[in-house]
């Protein structure tokens, strides 16, 4: 007689780990969702910075191309809630390549140019959101 540990008719995972595997899931997902709250949702507008100080202020709710006045060869573009360099002047492109920045804390750099492309975060009391 063969001493088979595998018993016929039981599946690869017991009621108990499934149980667990659930409840971590859940976790999971309110983790997520208590993130999501924190963040404040989505975000309102983007600000331009060149050499320090903030020249430009555009809505996230109005689609459009533009450029700022000290750098016109330096275009950004809003979209769908989103803010993006999508033309530099630049050598390496690092600031087009970034991609849309939609959720306040993202922020994209040209540092040759020095220009900054940001979403704000709200002061919600946090030091740091991270994820």
């Amino acid at each position: 007689m063969k001493n088979d540990k595998h018993t016929p008719g039981r599946g690869f995972v017991r009621r108990r780990d499934a149980l667990l595997i659930g409840a971590l899931l859940a976790v999971a997902f309110a983790v997520w969702v208590y993130g999501q709250q924190l963040r404040g949702g989505e975000a309102g507008h983007a600000e331009v910075v060149y050499r320090g100080v903030v020249v430009r202020s555009v809505s996230l709710d109005s689609p459009g191309r533009f450029s700022i006045p000290e750098l016109p060869e330096v275009e950004f573009e809003t979209r769908n809630g989103a803010a993006a360099f999508v033309h530099s002047n630049c050598p390496d492109q690092v600031c087009v390549n970034t991609g849309w920045l939609r959720i306040p804390g993202d922020f994209a750099a040209c540092l040759p140019n020095q220009v900054l492309l940001s979403i704000p975060a709200e002061d919600n009391g946090l030091d740091a959101i991270t994820r």
